[in-house]
């Protein structure tokens, strides 16, 4: 009778503890957790994080992207740098571009002044946010890129922010994130 007991007793426990570990990957394949990848500049003046909501996407299937540039000048010691500056006020200050730079954030934007030109103050950061792609010269631009691809391969792209600095006459590019796109088999 005891034995009876404990037999039951351990099925219930074991039930339980499946039913939870199914619950968390039940959830956690409902919510998957960004792909996100985090830098600084040489100085450490700047921190810059660009996320995607995965890592791994078929063909056509819409990327969303963040792009945030942060000031964490305080405590370098360059005082100089408590605000930060950045654009030319002709380009935009930031943007994100697919990794030849062809297609950009800005290219369907009407850029402000603010766009163009902005400051930060120390740990006051700025964030872009693009679904890419979004139109069908999109798509066509990726298919002549796999036009050059075995048919068996995944295509590896990167997406790319950019900055400029006064009085830079271009954006440069500062951090990228890399991608699975359009795995054929």
């Amino acid at each position: 009778m005891m034995k009876r007991r404990w037999i039951w007793i351990g099925l219930l426990i074991a039930g339980l503890v499946c039913a939870v570990v199914g619950g968390v990957l039940w959830w956690r394949q409902q919510h998957p957790q960004p792909y996100c990848s985090v830098s600084q500049d040489g100085d450490r003046t700047t921190e810059y994080t660009m996320c995607t909501d995965k890592q791994k996407y078929q063909f056509g299937e819409p990327i969303h992207v963040t792009f945030t540039i942060k000031n964490i000048s305080g405590g370098t010691g360059l005082q100089k740098y408590s605000s930060m500056e950045y654009g030319n006020g002709i380009d935009p200050a930031i943007d994100i571009c697919d990794q030849a730079g062809h297609i950009c954030w800005s290219d369907e934007q009407m850029l402000t002044e603010d766009d163009k030109h902005f400051i930060l103050k120390l740990h006051e950061s700025r964030t872009l946010t693009w679904t890419w792609p979004t139109t069908p010269e999109h798509l066509d631009y990726i298919k002549d890129l796999q036009s050059t691809l075995s048919p068996f391969v995944c295509q590896h792209m990167s997406l790319y922010g950019y900055e400029t600095w006064p009085p830079q006459s271009k954006p440069e590019i500062v951090f990228g994130i890399g991608i699975i796109y359009s795995c054929r088999r």
